[in-house]
């Protein structure tokens, strides 16, 4: 797939990569972070890591276990619950990535007349250089292999605690049937951050993300590698697709034309805004999307995408410490995800609420983020007053929320 270079600031991306965009519905960046903002978002990464999780880099073998702690969705996609250090909002907020997602929104999302035309949408006009954050949250998928092997030992140990129990008031010790090991970590299969049948209804959403976005803190070129991928161009079928029941087969075209009844799609429910993909035509599709360190990658909410079903980089911790890029040397595919809200009625209120989650510092509640919560719980955080605050930019305020447009 070919990459672009950042171009000039008052124009980020050419025509040709609001053409690539228009055509395959995922774009690929380089260099939006300089080689030294990669090493210290790796370093600050690694710091992160460590400082909440007791995960160390340079030891996984042994403190890799602890990952499960900020994992919500029970390590498919090695995606983390880890929302709000200061490095990470800097990259959420970074000022190209949003200019080059505000050009994006009026090539691609402003123009649609009918809903025939892949760029329609029911939330009516918006000005495309103002919007909002989406605090998403970061991805850290360890290879394969030593993924497995903590399962493991997690497995064995949590055998010996049960072997350890007390005989009950029968004068047995009755053990429970052996379990299989399960990596820490596995994929996270092809899938739409939407619900297809109400994709073109404005009612029933908490907010409207046209595009979806991630910043790669490493490379990740060859396939099986933990890395992005995707169905390209579908967003131009996604239609179509949904109103043949999500089929994509011209087979049945002849059928029907020939007046034969097709039996009813299988299809999997809508969870929120979360559909797995089970169309195995619409799967065959699914191809890698090469990435390099420091690069971001733009593709729109109605193209399938997920992750490798493994990540075969080794992991060799002693050369770890004295790396310059320690999460390329554990082996690990790290991403930022960073996406953005045009500024539209829905957006705006998702934004306000959003803000008071990042002001008490607790884990959003709502959006896509599969996130279960209690909507009675009660609050259990104090605000951020102005000292708490991060350095945000006058932008980044704007994006947040903290300021108006």
């Amino acid at each position: 797939m070919m990459t672009y270079q950042m171009s000039d600031v008052n124009h980020l991306l050419s025509p040709e990569q609001i053409s690539t965009y228009l055509r395959d519905g995922v774009l690929v960046v380089d260099n939006l972070l300089s080689p030294s903002e990669i090493i210290e978002a790796q370093t600050s990464l690694a710091q992160t890591l460590l400082n909440d999780l007791e995960v160390d880099i340079s030891n996984l073998e042994e403190t890799g276990h602890n990952l499960t702690k900020a994992s919500s969705t029970n390590g498919a996609g090695g995606v983390l619950d880890i929302f709000y250090p200061e490095w990470k909002m800097n990259i959420a907020t970074n000022e190209q990535l949003f200019r080059m997602t505000s050009q994006l929104w009026k090539e691609a999302y402003c123009n649609g007349e009918t809903k025939d035309d892949f760029r329609w949408h029911p939330f009516g006009t918006f000005d495309c250089n103002r919007g909002y954050m989406y605090i998403d949250r970061i991805g850290f998928r360890l290879p394969s292999k030593l993924a497995e092997s903590i399962g493991e030992r997690q497995l064995s140990n949590n055998e010996a605690a049960t072997n350890a129990t007390p005989i009950n008031a029968r004068g047995t010790n009755k053990q429970k049937k052996k379990k299989k090991s399960r990596a820490i970590q596995r994929s996270l299969t092809p899938h739409f951050d939407l619900c297809p049948e109400t994709y073109q209804d404005a009612t029933n959403k908490n907010k409207w993300r046209p595009i979806q976005c991630f910043v790669s803190l490493t490379d990740n070129l060859l396939p099986n590698t933990g890395g992005f991928e995707c169905c390209k161009g579908f967003h131009r079928e996604f239609h179509s697709w949904v109103q043949r029941g999500r089929r994509l087969s011209s087979s049945d075209d002849d059928k029907i034309a020939e007046g034969e009844d097709i039996p009813p799609m299988k299809q999997q429910p809508c969870i929120g805004e979360y559909t797995h993909v089970h169309d195995r035509e619409l799967m065959r599709r699914v191809q890698h999307i090469p990435v390099k360190a420091g690069s971001v990658v733009f593709w729109d909410n109605r193209l399938p995408h997920g992750n490798s079903y493994r990540n075969d980089n080794s992991y060799d911790q002693t050369t770890i410490s004295s790396s310059s890029a320690p999460l390329e040397a554990c082996g690990a595919r790290a991403v930022v995800y960073c996406s953005f809200l045009p500024d539209v009625a829905i957006n705006r209120s998702f934004v306000e609420r959003q803000l008071i989650d990042w002001k008490l510092g607790r884990a959003p509640r709502v959006g896509d983020r599969w996130i279960k919560q209690d909507d009675e719980e009660e609050d259990d955080g104090n605000l951020r007053d102005d000292e708490m605050e991060p350095n945000l930019s006058d932008l980044g305020r704007k994006l947040i929320g903290l300021e108006k447009w």
